[in-house]
């Protein structure tokens, strides 16, 4: 009798445990996925697209990209979840490292500031070179490539 009771106990403490996210939520990330996929019907980025620029400054620029065509195809969605989560929570619970990490635009902000750093010239050759590209790929494979590329 005592297992069965730890075994039901365990369940419904499992089960409460495991946060179910809201409606909004789960609409948000069916556009993010829906938007990958639109992601990945673009030509895929080469390496050959990034020879001659700074390695450093590539990688800043392909994961600010990554995540701004991802955030700019589902800002609705994403703006209309976030707006719930901050409504509906007691502002002294709102925790910012979950915000960021479930919603796309709040870390791009981190990105972006880092891809300013940039010098513009350097900037503006990534951005032609990432323009209309695919960046679902294997971002660290083609960073590993390019650092042996002389």
């Amino acid at each position: 009798m005592k297992l069965a009771k730890f075994v039901i106990a365990t369940a419904l403490l499992s089960s409460s445990a495991c946060a179910v996210q809201p409606e909004h939520y789960l609409a948000y990330e069916a556009k993010v996925k829906s938007c990958v996929e639109i992601e990945k019907r673009k030509p895929a980025i080469s390496l050959e697209q990034l020879i001659g620029l700074p390695r450093e400054a590539v990688a800043k620029g392909v994961f600010y990209y990554k995540a701004k065509n991802l955030v700019d195809c589902s800002a609705k969605e994403e703006l209309y979840s976030l707006a719930q989560a901050l409504v509906f929570n007691d502002s002294s619970d709102i925790d910012m490292a979950a915000l960021t990490y479930m919603y796309l635009s709040i870390a791009l902000v981190g990105k972006e500031s880092n891809f300013n750093q940039v010098p513009s010239n350097v900037r503006n050759k990534i951005e032609k070179a990432l323009q209309n590209r695919n960046l679902e790929v294997n971002l660290v494979s083609l960073y590993d490539k390019l650092g042996t590329m002389k």
